[in-house]
């Protein structure tokens, strides 16, 4: 069995999600960490009424993924919105729903 780099799950990540996702979303931020893949969220996203800037999106042991948006403003940070066992088929459909925002046209 072959083990996974931190860069790989992300970049992987960052691939099912598409360059045109991240385009429509206005992402001028991609953190890559060990089992997640963090970004920035352009103006006009929301969740439950209140502003969304930043989106995560971690890869769960059971190869599915947990989907988090909230807001980051100076070192506060503020989960607004998540959804777990999200199939990598879903992960549009829940952005969109998380953040009020397309992601294809």
């Amino acid at each position: 069995m072959s083990t996974t780099t931190a860069n790989e799950v992300a970049e992987t990540i960052r691939l099912q999600i598409g360059h045109r996702a991240f385009f429509m979303l206005g992402t001028k931020m991609i953190v890559r960490h060990s089992d997640r893949l963090v970004f920035s969220i352009g103006t006009g996203a929301r969740c439950n009424g209140r502003k969304v800037n930043r989106c995560t999106v971690i890869l769960d042991a059971n190869d599915t993924y947990t989907v988090e948006v909230g807001n980051l403003a100076g070192l506060n940070y503020k989960t607004l919105g998540e959804a777990s066992g999200v199939y990598v088929d879903s992960l549009h459909r829940v952005i969109e729903s998380l953040t009020g925002m397309r992601t294809s046209l």
